[in-house]
């Protein structure tokens, strides 16, 4: 049987998600998927609120992550 791309990136999110120990990579994950425009700033405030512990210079690196793991 031949795979969707949607059961392929399905497959990917799973994949990916599961590995999210602190939660970190569903919140970035549902700033985007919400839409809206956000500055490296604006996505440490929001993990802040959360109480994460996501140091600063760690957080520009999110958005290319996202997109290596699930765009292949």
């Amino acid at each position: 049987m031949l795979e969707t791309i949607e059961d392929r990136v399905k497959a990917r999110l799973i994949k990916y998600l599961g590995r999210d120990d602190t939660g970190i990579r569903e919140v970035v994950l549902k700033m985007f998927l919400d839409g809206g425009t956000f500055t490296t700033s604006d996505v440490y405030k929001h993990l802040h609120e959360k109480e994460s512990s996501l140091v600063f210079p760690s957080l520009p690196f999110f958005p290319e992550l996202l997109h290596k793991h699930l765009v292949q």
